[in-house]
C-alpha cells in the first residue's frame, strides 16, 4: 500500500539565476532540469530536481514531458501490453515487441537507505480505462519495497506531442509511518524499433518543456534543447 509524501515546505530561501544552468528552473528553493537527446533509435530523457540546500524534496505527483513540433509517435506498429498483466507478471508478462525503452529512477528517502535506486521498463499499453487509447507503461523495480506500475498518456499528434504521467495517487498518511522516498532523477531511453520505424522520432535539436507537479504545490517547468546522438 502506497504512502504519500509529506509535504515539504519551500521556503523564503531564492536561487539567484545566476547559479543555474541553461536548461535549469527554479521554484524557491526547488530546482529543477530536463535534458534530452535524440538519437537514431528515439529519444533519452534525463529528468532531475534537487534543493538548493541538499534536503528531500516534495514528493512528484505528475510530470508532463512536451516534445517539439514535428515528432512523430509509431505505437501502432508495436504490440500492446495491458496494465493489469504488467502489475501481475512483470515485464516477462508482456510480449517482448511491447518493450519500448528502458531506464532507471532514483530517489531520496527520509529514512536509511537514504538513496534508492529503481530500474524500470517501458511498454507500449493502452489506458486502463479507457480514457485514452495510447499510454506508455512504466514498470518499476526498487531495490527496496514493493514494484509498482505508472501509467503515462500519449496525448496531441505531431504537432503537439505530449507524455503525460502521473504518480500512484496518493492515500492518507498512517501515524508514525515515513513517507515515501522522493524521485530526484528519472532516466528514461525510448529506444525500440520495428525495422526503420522506431518508436518515437524525436526533432533534433528542438526544444522540449518539462512540467513537474510536486505534492508541496510547487509547479516547475525546465526547458531543453535536444542534442543530437
Amino acid at each position: 500500500m502506497r504512502r504519500i509524501a509529506i509535504p515539504v515546505v519551500v521556503g523564503a530561501f531564492v536561487v539567484s539565476a545566476a547559479t543555474l544552468s541553461a536548461d535549469e528552473a527554479t521554484s524557491g528553493a526547488l530546482i529543477q532540469s530536463t535534458k534530452v537527446a535524440a538519437t537514431r533509435d528515439g529519444v533519452d530523457v534525463v529528468f532531475t530536481v534537487r534543493r538548493a540546500d541538499g534536503a528531500m524534496p516534495p514528493l512528484l505527483n505528475r510530470l508532463v514531458l512536451d516534445f517539439p513540433r514535428g515528432t512523430a509517435l509509431h505505437s501502432r506498429l508495436f504490440q500492446r501490453c495491458g496494465r493489469a498483466r504488467l502489475q501481475a507478471q512483470g515485464p516477462s508478462g508482456c510480449p517482448p515487441r511491447a518493450r519500448v525503452g528502458s531506464g532507471v529512477i532514483v530517489a531520496m528517502s527520509p529514512i536509511e537507505p537514504k538513496r534508492v535506486d529503481a530500474t524500470v521498463t517501458a511498454f507500449n499499453g493502452v489506458s486502463p480505462n479507457g480514457r485514452f487509447r495510447r499510454a506508455l507503461l512504466v514498470h518499476v523495480r526498487p531495490e527496496v519495497g514493493p514494484q509498482f506500475v505508472l501509467v503515462a498518456a500519449w496525448k496531441g499528434n505531431a504537432r503537439n506531442l505530449r507524455l503525460d504521467l502521473a504518480w500512484p495517487p496518493p492515500i492518507k498518511i498512517l501515524a508514525g509511518v515515513p513517507p515515501d522516498p522522493a524521485p530526484t532523477r528519472i532516466s528514461l531511453s525510448l529506444d525500440a524499433r520495428r525495422g526503420t520505424a522506431t518508436y518515437i522520432g524525436a526533432r533534433c535539436r528542438g526544444e522540449h518543456h518539462a512540467t513537474g507537479h510536486y505534492a508541496d504545490g510547487s509547479v516547475v517547468t525546465s526547458t531543453a534543447r535536444s542534442s543530437c546522438n
